[in-house]
């Protein structure tokens, strides 16, 4: 899994679009979802990972612009 991949516990799951017609039919068990998750989720490889601005953090924003990536500069010692 690429650096950055695990953002939080309520991170997006995206998943296939056959898998996806099953997730939202599925009336079973917490297990048959975890199993649906595991099994049917598109890895984190197939996404382009880059920084964003801290921007993104607040729901009030919204635009394009969020998706850009920022430049982030080191800290001298």
């Amino acid at each position: 899994m690429p650096k950055g991949a695990y953002i939080h516990d309520r991170r997006p799951l995206v998943l296939v679009p056959e898998v996806a017609r099953e997730w939202m039919i599925q009336d079973e068990s917490g297990k048959e979802a975890e199993e649906i998750a595991a099994d049917g989720a598109v890895s984190a490889d197939h996404f382009i990972w880059h920084p964003v601005s801290h921007a993104v953090g607040n729901v009030k924003n919204q635009g394009a612009e969020l998706l850009e990536p920022v430049i982030i500069e080191q800290k001298s010692a």
